[in-house]
């Protein structure tokens, strides 16, 4: 049996974004478990607002100790940014954490305020973005779920695991429908996918096939 190994991700946003966060709890939870090779686990406030913390001053005191041992670093945006957030951004980048920024297109303010709000963040994206920190614009829940996989969980997939190929070769076999391995280890399944291999490489299959 392959050992999993945990993946923290801290996410960190406005409430504008609520529906964001609630999805992406469900995703992960939905697909977390069927996961061969990893465990990931999302750190938001939420979790640590159900409880007190005896030996933080504040909540966000204890929330940024958490970031501290978190591998990755989420931070979705639409009509603003917070102090907390914009806090939890620059410690993130002092201590070279992985980041990635979500960005929820189309708002369109209604008054001066959130006017400046807006402008306030467009302005905090643009004196942030480096070649080290990739932001990706959505205009929808699908959207944004799905850039999460191909950016986030693609990140994982190259960074994190160095899985040989028996381990990999082994796993597939038990998964796949119908499932073919030849000397060259080229292999491929009923679905459209195919993959070949050269001794270890990083890989993770985020939504492995099912036998029928």
């Amino acid at each position: 049996m392959l050992n999993k190994r945990q993946i923290r991700v801290f996410v960190a946003s406005a409430d504008d974004v609520k529906l964001e966060r609630e999805k992406l709890t469900k995703y992960v939870k939905r697909t977390s478990s069927r996961l061969p090779f990893i465990e990931l686990k999302l750190v938001m406030w939420e979790d640590l607002s159900k409880g007190n913390q005896p030996q933080f001053a504040t909540i966000q005191a204890a929330l940024n100790e958490k970031l501290k041992d978190c591998e990755i670093c989420m931070f979705i945006f639409h009509k603003e940014i917070k102090k907390n957030t914009k806090d939890e951004f620059y410690l993130a980048k002092a201590i070279n954490k992985k980041i990635f920024i979500f960005f929820h297109e189309g708002f369109s303010p209604s008054c001066e305020t959130e006017a400046f709000s807006y402008w306030h963040l467009h302005k905090f994206i643009e004196e942030n973005r480096d070649n080290y920190i990739l932001l990706s614009n959505y205009q929808s829940i699908r959207e944004f779920i799905k850039k999460y996989r191909n950016q986030v969980e693609g990140y994982i997939s190259e960074t994190f695991f160095h899985i040989s190929q028996r381990e990999l070769v082994n796993y597939v076999s038990t998964q796949m429908s119908e499932f073919s391995y030849d000397p060259a280890l080229n292999f491929s399944w009923t679905t459209t996918s195919s993959v070949s291999l050269k001794n270890d490489i990083p890989y993770l299959l985020f939504e492995p096939v099912k036998k029928k």
